[in-house]
């Protein structure tokens, strides 16, 4: 018999990124290869690393554990992979550069310790996306004023992650994905290559961060799932809305 395996996601908030999980489950990730787990984390970051640096010899998914947030009947022989989904939050801690970039060194394989994705600035930027606003430009200050500027700066279509259709989540994935390839190769077109979460902090800290203390809007989900499936099952397939500054 076929031992059952999963795939491990864990999200830093109770509510909007298991909204956005369910939304995209509708239409992704339900292959029956490996069933899906996704736990709330319910702190940020800079505080796992604290955790991390407190219990190094510590694995990640025996810390969870040791938590509390996995059932102790599962073991890590049945997780095929681990996804962590995080916000920025560069306003939480004044360090939060140097230890966003130890997190991401330390988190970059997604079958052994997890494979980190970072929102930029938090899980609400995948919805900052308004038809009459070119979101390659589309940048924000990181601080917790952030939810309300999207609510104000976005189409009622993607207010709802609940409400997307397939065809929302395509636009979703093309934008966020050229808006990545934008940040780190200037162009913002769909990417051919696979860009570690690493380099895009690397240059968000160059070119927005260090220079305007603000980040290019980014959103962590349309990246992974990038990742998850390849290129190939995106890159050929147009989205049914088109926005106006999509091939610029």
């Amino acid at each position: 018999m076929n031992k059952q395996t999963y795939n491990l996601f864990v999200f830093e908030g109770e509510k909007t990124e298991p909204q956005i999980f369910n939304s995209l489950r509708k239409y992704f990730l339900n292959e029956k290869e490996n069933e899906q787990i996704s736990i709330s984390y319910c702190n940020n970051i800079y505080h796992l690393a604290k955790k991390i640096h407190e219990n190094e010899y510590l694995e990640f998914f025996e810390l969870l554990k040791e938590e509390g947030k996995i059932d102790d009947a599962l073991n890590r022989d049945n997780i095929a992979r681990i996804y962590l989904i995080f916000d920025y939050d560069g306003h939480a801690n004044k360090q939060s550069s140097q230890k966003l970039q130890e997190m991401l060194t330390l988190f970059d394989n997604e079958t052994e310790q997890g494979l980190l994705y970072i929102s930029y600035p938090m899980g609400e930027a995948l919805k900052h996306i308004k038809d009459s606003v070119n979101f390659r430009d589309t940048c924000a200050i990181s601080e917790g004023k952030y939810k309300n500027l999207v609510s104000l700066n976005c189409d009622e279509i993607y207010k709802h992650p609940i409400n997307y259709t397939k065809d929302i989540w395509k636009t979703l994935i093309i934008q966020h994905s050229k808006k990545a390839n934008f940040i780190v190769n200037s162009k913002f077109e769909f990417p051919t290559d696979f860009i570690e979460q690493l380099t895009i902090f690397e240059h968000q800290k160059e070119k927005y961060i260090d220079q305007e203390e603000k980040v290019a809007v980014l959103s962590a989900f349309p990246l992974m799932l990038l990742d998850y499936y390849g290129f190939e099952k995106f890159s050929l397939l147009p989205s049914t809305k088109q926005l106006p500054y999509s091939t610029t």
